[in-house]
């Protein structure tokens, strides 16, 4: 945990504790568990106490107070080639932020320190992204609207300042999806917005509902059928092959059946018998 970092694509560094398991081979070559030895400590693995960082609070903090500082220095080239407009923090370079098995109380700590320290811009990598959801709603976050912020902004959500990529949907009410209603047919007046038909070798989606006739203003091309390209080159003539083997002998025996005897000794066998009985009556 540092006020700077070597990481090039980080400024600082935040760590709310010490530890982690590994849960897949993308942690095999962990340089934080390496690192963690050589200080002396052992906080890895299934069971194994994490290791509480009481500082981290206060280093958040004045990373967030020293925005206006820290835009300063980068006005004067003092901040590095790849200085961003804020300063960039990587949170838990030592841990797993969404680690299950560190006590929810640290990470409600956390999370309120990462939710108020708005004017840096918090980094945060996971490989335990299923557990995100949980792991917010242990807490009492509210996943039910997520916001993103189109400038810079000291505002909270919700403000002019923030966008909503996502809502929960609204009771009694469905939710609008993709519906397959295959070949088109004009007949039809139901047509809703997002159906999606074929028609001549293409598929297309309904830009509203009762789009009109196909193709039209009411609907969008998606995809549709390619065209045959030009036939290639046409190729050499392939060496001959082998001759195949040949007849060595022929017989007939008393029931019609004719075998064939090859020169690589295989045998084929021809079953004359129904020719024959129709020839003689």
């Amino acid at each position: 945990m540092a006020q700077s970092s070597a990481i090039e694509w980080t400024d600082a560094t935040v760590n709310f504790w010490w530890g982690c398991t590994k849960v897949g081979p993308g942690c095999d070559h962990c340089y934080a568990e390496t690192w963690s030895k050589r200080t002396g400590g052992s906080h890895w693995g299934h069971g194994v106490p994490r290791r509480k960082i009481a500082s981290a609070a206060k280093l958040i903090h004045r990373l967030d107070n020293d925005y206006a500082e820290w835009a300063a220095d980068r006005e004067c080239g003092l901040c590095g080639p790849h200085a961003a407009i804020s300063r960039r923090v990587f949170i838990q370079s030592m841990s797993d932020l969404f680690d299950l098995e560190v006590p929810v109380e640290w990470f409600a700590e956390a999370w309120g320190l990462i939710k108020v320290c708005d004017r840096i811009e918090i980094q945060i990598v996971t490989k335990r992204i299923s557990a995100v959801e949980k792991r917010l709603a242990a807490i009492g976050e509210d996943l039910r609207r997520w916001p993103q912020a189109s400038r810079d902004t000291g505002h909270v959500p919700p403000h002019p300042d923030w966008l909503c990529l996502a809502r929960a949907g609204r009771d009694g009410e469905d939710g609008l999806s993709i519906e397959i209603e295959g070949t088109f047919d004009p007949a039809r007046n139901d047509y809703r917005r997002l159906s999606v038909v074929s028609l001549n070798g293409g598929s297309f989606i309904a830009r509203r509902d009762n789009p009109g006739p196909c193709p039209g203003e009411g609907w969008k091309l998606m995809a549709s059928q390619g065209k045959t390209g030009k036939p290639g080159e046409r190729g050499g003539q392939g060496l001959r092959g082998p001759a195949g083997p040949g007849v060595a002998s022929l017989d007939v025996n008393d029931q019609g059946l004719l075998t064939l005897a090859n020169g690589d000794g295989s045998t084929v066998e021809f079953d004359l018998y129904p020719l024959l009985s129709k020839l003689q009556g």
